[in-house]
């Protein structure tokens, strides 16, 4: 019975590491594939009103929500091709007024054409993840850079919606950041960034 058992384990995984391979060698465009898992609504939050967050003004290109640290945010979306490469940012500002004085770049790289649910990362690996960056800003000058906390929390990018030709794109977003401690810590920052239910949707440059 041992021995059955063990043969049809062998068998499975053996079919599913083809099937993983067909996959990878399948995708001929240099993006990453699709998971399953997804983004996940997160429900009873206690909004922060100590916590400060930066926002925006004109978000007639597009707009980007989130809850950060347990309190509401809203960036300025931007969307635009690299190397042939797609990639969305969001930014908000010091002064929300005129949207002036760059708080926060919050950045996606090599993010695919297609709808479909997608794995961050901090390295690039076109086949595997979507490679974000996340940094407080005064102004032109880097405050603190943090990085994806891929080991302890989830970490998504869906694309719901997208036409190319239109030049229009929606989604979703999780993810949690840690802040790098080679940058001196101001009283503002925290060490751990939290953004969750995020939801975005902007016109692609």
């Amino acid at each position: 019975m041992k021995k059955l058992i063990l043969f049809f384990y062998i068998v499975s995984t053996f079919i599913a590491c083809r099937e993983e391979q067909v996959i990878v060698k399948n995708n001929t465009n240099n993006e990453p594939l699709p998971i399953a898992s997804c983004i996940i609504k997160e429900k009873d939050f206690k909004i922060d009103s100590s916590v400060h967050v930066w926002s925006v003004s004109d978000t007639s290109n597009g707009k980007a929500n989130a809850i950060k640290i347990w309190k509401n945010w809203i960036g300025k979306p931007y969307a635009g091709y690299f190397k042939g490469q797609l990639y969305l940012s969001f930014v908000t500002y010091a002064n929300t007024k005129k949207d002036e004085g760059l708080k926060e770049r919050f950045r996606f790289d090599n993010v695919p054409k297609k709808v479909g649910c997608y794995l961050l990362s901090n390295s690039k690996s076109t086949e595997i993840s979507v490679q974000t960056k996340y940094a407080a800003l005064d102004d032109d000058v880097t405050d603190s850079e943090f990085s994806l906390d891929e080991f302890r929390s989830k970490n998504y990018l869906e694309i719901t919606k997208i036409d190319t030709v239109a030049k229009y794109i929606e989604g979703k977003f999780m993810a949690t950041f840690i802040r790098d401690q080679k940058y001196p810590k101001l009283f503002y920052l925290q060490d751990t960034v939290r953004f969750s239910n995020g939801s975005f949707w902007m016109n692609i440059n």
